[in-house]
């Protein structure tokens, strides 16, 4: 069996999931400042590592991630389902899953850059 973006997609959110339900079970005990702090180790490091390589894959492995960063804003801000997500985002400052992987690419392809006119 041949390890594609679904599979590689699919194990990013089964161990997110995880996280985030141990995160819902103490957020009631911490501020708002200490699980955003958690969520951003925990979560973001599982959604940012090697994201560049979904450059490309298709909107349901995007959305499926996006859904884990959303379950993870609401987790942090005690937000309801029924409210738009969109603006907490960015009151906290995280991009969307798509944006994160193109900020990611224009900054790798950016410093190459640098280094291709400091070489030559």
């Amino acid at each position: 069996m041949e390890f594609g973006f679904k599979e590689h997609v699919d194990g990013i959110c089964k161990s997110s999931y995880f996280h985030l339900t141990g995160l819902r079970h103490i957020r009631k005990h911490i501020n708002e400042d200490t699980a955003n702090t958690i969520a951003c180790c925990m979560i973001h490091g599982r959604l940012d590592y090697c994201n560049s390589v979904l450059c490309g894959t298709s909107s349901v492995n995007l959305n499926k991630l996006q859904r884990v960063q959303n379950s993870a804003v609401r987790i942090v801000t005690r937000t309801k389902r029924s409210e738009h997500i969109t603006p907490i985002l960015t009151e906290l400052h995280w991009l969307p899953v798509k944006y994160q992987i193109q900020f990611k690419i224009d900054h790798v392809q950016g410093r190459h850059q640098q280094v291709a006119e400091l070489s030559g």
